[in-house]
């Protein structure tokens, strides 16, 4: 992460709302800059997220699974649309950023390596992300992970655990790693106002559509990380691809309405964060 990503990944929420919405917008002010420099188009998406499937063993209070543990239990994204994706992408040099997140555990995916080694070799100047509850981690996943220069995202969801922290910290010891330590304190989502989060604040705009191209495991192109139920999707990338979608008047008149504080969505409207 460039030092911009940095001081927002680490800051933003712990600052007040109208500073992080200051310092949002100049994430996607210096997107915008980048996206211009490498594809000679400013209003590219600078990172995908990329959900393989609804299989978690945990079942968070401020997560939707909690309540709906079922929801796409037994479905997964099929590797050969996963496939067409990252060839997609590949032929656009696209040199952002690749998240494998969403509402499952990506470390109990046990082809997940099968689709990060897809992604490592065709997108070799992306970086990689994963994120995890660190619950399955070992020390053979984490050379894996430094092998291909993942970046891994470990949240610890369980409070003043410390075995489990001075265990991940000897695992992830010299690694490219981010820890977020007591995540149920920190300024959350509501997921469109599914769960109840500690910390709310209501939005008045949101760059997040603008900034990021989620995919479902259904391989849905969806508005935001937000939509659990997937109520809101442009097009699904195994029929069109990414561009198409990414492009369609809809897409683009939702993202401008959200970064013009109008929230046309009722998942927008009842979005706290």
């Amino acid at each position: 992460m460039n030092l911009i990503d940095k001081i927002i990944f680490w800051q933003s929420r712990k600052l007040p709302h109208k500073m992080r919405e200051l310092l949002g917008l100049l994430f996607l002010f210096s997107v915008r800059a980048r996206n211009f420099l490498r594809y000679e188009d400013k209003n590219l998406f600078h990172h995908v997220n990329i959900e393989l499937s609804r299989n978690c063993n945990r079942k968070c209070s401020y997560c939707p699974v909690s309540k709906y543990p079922n929801f796409g239990k037994q479905e997964k994204l099929d590797f050969n649309v996963f496939r067409k994706l990252i060839n997609e992408l590949k032929k656009i040099d696209f040199r952002g950023e690749v998240h494998f997140t969403g509402y499952y555990e990506p470390l109990l995916e046990k082809e997940l390596f099968k689709y990060i080694n897809f992604t490592r070799k065709n997108l070799k100047k992306a970086k990689i992300v994963v994120y995890t509850n660190g619950d399955f981690l070992n020390k053979k996943t984490m050379k894996k992970m430094e092998e291909l220069s993942i970046l891994l995202i470990i949240t610890l969801h369980d409070k003043n655990n410390e075995k489990k922290y001075e265990k991940i910290k000897e695992i992830t010891k010299s690694s490219d790693v981010v820890i977020k330590e007591n995540i149920e304190n920190h300024t959350l989502s509501s997921r469109g106002g599914l769960v109840n989060v500690k910390k709310k604040e209501r939005k008045q705009r949101c760059i997040l559509p603008s900034v990021e191209l989620t995919i479902d495991y259904k391989g849905n192109i969806i508005l935001c990380a937000d939509d659990f139920f997937s109520k809101h999707s442009f097009g699904n990338i195994e029929k069109e691809s990414i561009l198409e979608i990414w492009n369609k008047e809809k897409f683009k008149k939702t993202r401008k309405n959200l970064l013009s504080k109008r929230m046309d969505y009722k998942i927008c409207r009842s979005c706290l964060f």
